[in-house]
Formats: C-alpha cells, structure tokens, sequence
C-alpha cells in the first residue's frame, strides 16, 4: 500500500511539474509573441513614415520640374512671340503714326518685362539663390503694380538679409 501511495504522490507530484513547465513555457511563449508584436508594429509605423517622406519628395520634385518647365515654356515661347510683336510694331512705327505704334509696343515691353518676372519667380534656381524677405519683397512689389491684392510685410529688416525697409 505504501508503494501505492508512493507512486500516487509521485504521480500527483509529476503531473504537477509538467503542469507548470507547460505553464511557464506558454508564458515564455506569450511574452515572445508580444515582444514581435511590438517589434513589428514599430516596423511597420517606421516603414509607412518612410514611405510617407518618400511620397512627399516625389510631390515636391514633380512640382518643381513642372514650375521649371511652366518658367521654361514662358520664358521660350511667349517671349519670342511678344520679342517678334515687337520687332514688328518696330517696323510699324517707321511706316505709321508713332503715337500708336508707340503705346503699343510700351505696352508690349511691360508684358514681357512682367512675364520675365513671372518666369523667374518660378524658376527654382532662383528661388534658392534669393533669400526669403527678398522674395517675399518681390512679391509685394509685383502684386502692387497689379493692383488685384493689397499686401504688406511687416517684417523688421535685420542687416545683411536683403531688406532696406519694412513694407
């Protein structure tokens, strides 16, 4: 009988081992589960921000290409055109009233004068090579001669940025 309650315990005592081995084992195992969780969800996280600043360099390259291409396109075709206009009146103004011919083509100069500035302003190189007041000051200054908007900069100027005056 002795024997038989022996190896009861024993069994009892057995069984309550590989118990708590496969306990401890099934927490070991979700502790590691919940580490690559987290492990993978930061990857996750820092590949869709990747992905994400890729994206926005993509956006902002292709928008500076078309800038460049619009500033091109101006710049090439439509000042040959108003050059060629004005060559023209040029020819006019020697076979017809030069009041006219005159006013025509003064106004043939300020649009390509404007529409150089235009195409410069778009131009990135440009862009980099001015700084920020000084764009900003061209800007006011243009949408001035326009009349269509009223803006002002109330910046004060520090030395060295370009700026003589606030406007």
């Amino acid at each position: 009988m002795q024997d038989a309650k022996g190896q009861v315990v024993f069994t009892i005592i057995a069984v309550i081992i590989v118990l708590l081995f496969l306990g401890i084992l099934f927490l070991v195992m979700l502790f590691y589960y919940n580490n690559k969780k987290g492990q993978m969800s930061k990857e996750k996280q820092l590949m869709r921000a990747t992905f994400d600043k890729q994206l926005l360099e993509s956006k902002l390259e292709i928008q500076e290409q078309t800038f460049e291409m619009i500033s091109q396109e101006i710049h090439d075709n439509v000042g040959q055109i108003l050059s060629l206009a004005k060559v023209q009146l040029g020819i006019m103004e020697q076979k017809q009233s030069v009041e006219t011919v005159s006013s025509v083509k003064e106004s043939i100069s300020l649009a390509m004068t404007e529409l150089r500035d235009i195409a410069k302003s778009l131009s990135s190189s440009r862009v980099q090579q001015v700084s920020l007041p000084e764009s900003i000051g061209q800007e006011i200054r243009r949408s001035r001669v326009i009349d269509a908007i009223a803006a002002a900069n109330n910046r004060v100027a520090e030395p060295g940025d370009g700026v003589t005056e606030p406007e």
